[in-house]
């Protein structure tokens, strides 16, 4: 009888080192994917992407992680956001990060582009978005009269100059996480949040997809400094 007890007990221990087994192989496949992408939409054509993707590529720490431009241009230049969309629906995409390569004046227009990205954000994505700057000699809005701020959690970086200062025109608000100090090949070419990401990516497989927005927003909260640095957040 104690024979027979021992052999189900060696049973069932065997059972559960195989389901535990299999259960934290399923949690690192979750903080290790196969394949990392990041979804780019911008609003300048093709020779943008290629600039930030050869940034990305260059800087990047990781094998696994790629970006895609998901933008759909009009023909005479700019965003078509409507055709990007339906692009997107169509080809059902998914995707961790959204990066948001600009930022305007919230409008009627530009309205159903913020609802989209809210979607995508209930759906399990971060969106990474540009504070951006106004142009054509347009006056400076508060950030909260922007498309950036209306997409819920997402992560809103800026552009310092090397004395510490916002660039002039940004728009600028609470809701900005924070702004950077670039190096002097991609300083004053809006790319903080290209950088950022660059960064981030890097960094993945050290938290699950779902923390690192909150994690990222708390962390500047407990960080001392009006404009904290990438290695403080990383």
């Amino acid at each position: 009888m104690a024979k027979i007890f021992l052999k189900i007990h060696r049973s069932i221990f065997f059972i559960l080192t195989v389901l535990l087994g299999l259960s934290a192989h399923s949690m690192d496949a979750t903080l290790t994917p196969s394949k990392l992408q990041v979804a780019y939409i911008g609003r300048m054509g093709a020779s943008r992407f290629e600039a930030v993707s050869k940034y990305f590529e260059q800087e990047k720490k990781c094998k696994i992680c790629e970006i895609r431009d998901v933008s759909s241009y009009l023909p005479q230049g700019g965003l078509d956001r409507q055709k990007t969309i339906d692009s997107w629906q169509k080809e059902n995409l998914q995707f961790p990060i959204i990066l948001v390569d600009w930022n305007e004046k919230l409008t009627d227009d530009n309205k159903i582009f913020v609802d989209f990205l809210n979607k995508q954000v209930a759906s399990g994505s971060t969106v990474v978005i540009s504070a951006g700057w106004a142009e054509n000699q347009e006056p400076t809005l508060a950030l909260n009269k922007t498309v950036a701020a209306q997409v819920s959690q997402a992560l809103i970086l800026g552009e310092m100059t090397d004395r510490e200062r916002i660039l002039p025109n940004s728009y600028y608000g609470p809701e900005i996480l924070t702004a950077l100090k670039l190096g002097p090949q991609v300083a004053g070419q809006n790319m903080a949040s290209v950088v950022f990401v660059t960064r981030w990516v890097s960094n993945w497989t050290k938290k699950n997809q779902f923390e690192w927005a909150s994690y990222l927003k708390s962390k500047k909260e407990k960080i001392k400094k009006i404009w904290p640095s990438l290695d403080d957040f990383f």
